[in-house]
């Protein structure tokens, strides 16, 4: 089985109603209950595999969409009463991405944590860096998950970009690296553009993909080569590089980055 699709729900031929089932075996008989929805194809975390339609065909199976009334010691009670022996429950619910606990131990120069910082809404620059946290670097940071591709191209992208960074510093003679306030700002301003109208943000669903507050803070809103050719060089403009005992009086000294042609 071969399924392709487009995160954008106007681009989308056909849509699925089936948001991921929970699970149930008894020895000698499965039952999938799962519960469906008018969500759009991509608005959950899409998964597929060639066997799921033949699985559906067996004799031994039974694909139940009614709601969980009660799970008793050795069984499930379905909305309607009706009673099915199980040996494993598997609960599909998803996942926590967007409350991160080392949000809650990491500080940045004004003392206030990572959590404090995003107060809901984690936001970076480039998923690597966060204005006012000097030196921290991130690799599947905000903004950087996928649902419709490989993270290993976004982890090498990150790699790439944060190595660029540490050369850029010793090129310098730099200790601190911090990104500009600004530069986070527009990006995710760019950011909230490019999330308009896909679907993980109008796909009729309530996904991990959203933060507390509503917003898109973990996925990746296009295609992954842009990304690959964002974090290709390291943008020295966007940051400020500092020595941090390099003046007459030991204070620390900004290292301003250059635009080329300047």
């Amino acid at each position: 089985m071969s399924v392709t699709w487009n995160p954008v729900p106007k681009m989308i031929v056909s849509t699925s109603r089936s948001s991921p089932p929970a699970v149930t075996t008894e020895w000698g008989r499965t039952s999938a209950i799962a519960s469906v929805t008018s969500s759009t194809l991509g608005c959950w975390s899409a998964g597929y595999h060639s066997s799921v339609g033949s699985m559906r065909l067996q004799p031994n199976v039974e694909l139940v969409t009614d709601g969980i009334r009660e799970i008793r010691p050795h069984s499930i009670v379905g909305a309607d009463g009706t009673e099915r022996e199980v040996d494993t429950i598997i609960f599909g619910t998803g996942f926590h991405v967007t409350d991160l606990p080392i949000a809650e131990q990491v500080r940045g120069r004004d003392g206030r944590t990572l959590a404090e910082t995003w107060d809901g809404s984690p936001r970076a620059y480039k998923g690597a860096a966060v204005a006012g946290f000097p030196n921290l670097f991130f690799l599947v940071g905000p903004n950087t998950g996928l649902g419709h591709n490989s993270i290993v191209f976004m982890i090498e992208s990150q790699v790439n970009y944060v190595a660029g960074a540490l050369k850029a510093m010793r090129r310098r003679g730099a200790t601190v690296v911090d990104v500009r306030p600004e530069a986070q700002a527009a990006y995710n301003a760019e950011l909230e553009r490019m999330t308009e109208g896909t679907v993980w943000v109008s796909g009729g669903c309530s996904s991990y993909y959203i933060d507390r507050n509503g917003r898109n803070s973990t996925i990746w809103p296009t295609f992954t080569w842009p990304f690959r050719r964002r974090t290709r060089e390291f943008d020295e403009p966007a940051y400020a590089l500092r020595s941090a005992f390099s003046s007459r009086n030991g204070s620390p000294r900004e290292t301003h980055a250059m635009v080329p042609g300047q």
